[in-house]
């Protein structure tokens, strides 16, 4: 696998691993994983919109 497919694998599996939880995704995952503040942003905005409450 090339280093971006593992870091990809990587991420889906932390993302997997908690669980769908934004607060532990973004203490314990995404931040390893997103170093560019426009992953970042996009990601919290998904999990945001996510997670909210109908």
């Amino acid at each position: 696998m090339s280093p971006i497919a593992i870091m990809h694998y990587n991420f889906i599996s932390s993302i997997a691993s908690c669980n769908y939880s934004w607060q532990a995704l973004q203490s314990k995952c995404a931040l390893p994983y997103s170093p560019n503040p426009l992953i970042y942003r996009a990601l919290n905005q998904f999990f945001a919109e996510g997670t909210r409450k109908p």
